[in-house]
């Protein structure tokens, strides 16, 4: 039995601990967005909306709450993750306020379509996303593990990782793992 493509893709954290830089937020969406346009590309399908969000620690009510999100019509639907991360970041931007220190934070890709059924915008002059690149960048991830090729932006920042500390070892997927006797 094979299960259906998705029809919205959601990847978001709770971060470990409150994250009040702009650069720290932006690393994390563009690891949410690398995860979710692996996924989009796996079922060979687009997206043409995106949603971001931040939230504040909802359960410190001595501290200001903000709770902002926006959702964006994509110019072109599309599963390329360097042109989705571009909108996400400008997206950040505008959401950002200085002063809060967010908890958690996501991203929402709706209008979810398959790539087949794209059809061409001959109003707007734009360049057709490279996926062969996305192909390369997807093969060497399988390949070699996750995460193993990434965008620049991702992976800079460790302070939105979440706390593992009670976490169970992989001793049947990860080689470090594995006790040695």
């Amino acid at each position: 039995e094979v299960a259906p493509n998705k029809k919205q893709i959601v990847c978001s954290r709770s971060f470990g601990q409150s994250v009040s830089e702009s650069a720290v937020l932006k690393d994390a969406m563009s690891t949410f967005v690398a995860n979710a346009c692996a996924k989009l590309r796996a079922q060979q399908s687009q997206t043409g909306l995106l949603q971001v969000f931040l939230h504040t620690n909802g359960f410190r009510r001595d501290l200001p709450q903000h709770h902002p999100s926006m959702a964006l019509p994509l110019p072109q639907p599309t599963n390329d993750s360097l042109e989705v991360n571009r909108w996400a970041a400008q997206m950040v931007d505008h959401l950002y306020k200085p002063s809060y220190g967010y908890k958690k934070a996501g991203i929402m890709l709706s209008d979810i379509t398959p790539v087949a059924h794209q059809q061409a915008d001959w109003l707007t002059e734009g360049a057709p996303s490279d996926s062969r690149l996305m192909q390369t960048l997807d093969g060497l991830n399988q390949k070699y593990g996750r995460g193993t090729v990434k965008v620049s932006t991702q992976g800079a920042h460790k302070q939105w990782h979440m706390r593992q500390e009670r976490k169970s070892p992989n001793y049947t997927t990860v080689w470090n793992d594995i006790p040695c006797v």
